[in-house]
């Protein structure tokens, strides 16, 4: 409904400016111009921007007559970006990781709700691990892959789209299954600690590390910080 409203506020503000200063209307209708410059802009946009990038682009235009921005919109801008996502408790966090899950060459390891792979990456990195990340959107799956290509890490690490309540993998796949802050966003914990539990090997490890408080805020502290993000978000 903002976008409607600021189209007709600037539509009218350009028009009525125009009016005022004696111009005529049908000045501004030279349909050869609009076919020119649009023409030029799409033209330029689809040479000089990935395929990808383009198809999220659309998908951000036509959801921007919608209800506003949803989770998904913000996973997937954050994969546009390459954003990295460091798990709650940043680097100490992966050190703990690595030490605690005896992560070493030869272990098969999962990353359950990779992102853009930040964590896989470093896990990788340090202990020589070869890790699976799965993400359920496919756009951090892609960005991950693209990352471990730039870090050089392609031999030790692979992502793939699959939903964590749901895996395909076969029972006790993995040597060690990690989850660093995911569980936060996904609706079914327990199918998703089921499914993790599931693939893990018998004897093997699991590691999780969410997000928590260690006192619960204020309801309306919460509420207050929720309007704040959806104004934001709407911006």
């Amino acid at each position: 409904m903002l976008i409607l409203i600021g189209f007709v506020v600037v539509l009218g503000a350009v028009l009525g400016g125009f009016l005022m200063a004696g111009g005529t209307i049908a000045v501004l209708v030279q349909p050869s111009e609009f076919v020119v410059i649009g023409g030029a802009a799409v033209g330029s946009l689809l040479i000089s921007t990935p395929p990808k990038i383009v198809k999220m682009l659309i998908g951000q235009i036509t959801g921007a007559f919608g209800s506003g921005p949803s989770r998904s919109d913000y996973v997937d801008l954050l994969a546009m970006l390459g954003e990295s996502n460091l798990p709650p408790g940043g680097l100490p966090t992966v050190r703990d990781l690595a030490h605690n899950l005896h992560l070493r060459p030869g272990i098969k390891a999962l990353h359950a709700g990779c992102n853009t792979g930040f964590l896989s990456s470093e896990l990788a990195r340090r202990t020589g691990a070869s890790i699976t990340g799965i993400d359920v959107n496919p756009n951090m799956a892609e960005a991950g892959n693209l990352r471990a290509k730039q870090e050089g890490l392609e031999g030790l690490i692979h992502y793939e789209p699959q939903d964590m309540r749901a895996m395909t993998f076969a029972d006790g796949e993995f040597d060690v299954v990690l989850s660093g802050g995911a569980l936060a966003f996904v609706d079914g914990h327990e199918s998703a600690v089921a499914e993790q539990i599931r693939v893990t090997k018998e004897c093997g490890l699991l590691g999780d590390v969410q997000l928590y408080y260690h006192e619960e805020p204020p309801a309306g502290l919460l509420d207050k910080v929720s309007e704040n993000l959806t104004k934001a978000l709407a911006a």
